[in-house]
């Protein structure tokens, strides 16, 4: 799984899957808007779809992206979006 970060013209940040990518265009899958709280990051879906949502971006849309994103922020992702929860690597039993 590949999950990047994108800027789009209208200033909204998102992650996303990587599906894959053009010359022109990138096809992104189940993009997650970022909101933030006082409480901190709040992943919103960046469009509203009750199924998996793949989305093609024409990089003139993109003010910025793909980029890395942390590893707190995959995990995030990987836990909405995976079938399988597998425990952090740090986790001591």
């Amino acid at each position: 799984m590949q999950v990047k970060g994108f800027k789009d013209l209208s200033g909204q940040e998102f992650i996303g899957e990587v599906v894959s990518e053009g010359l022109n265009t990138i096809d992104v899958k189940n993009p997650m808007s970022i909101v933030l709280t006082p409480k901190g990051i709040l992943p919103v879906p960046y469009i509203l779809s009750n199924e998996d949502t793949t989305i093609t971006f024409s990089f003139s849309k993109l003010l910025l992206g793909p980029f890395d994103i942390s590893n707190e922020m995959f995990e995030s992702y990987r836990k909405i979006f995976s079938q399988i929860i597998t425990p952090p690597e740090k986790l001591i039993i």
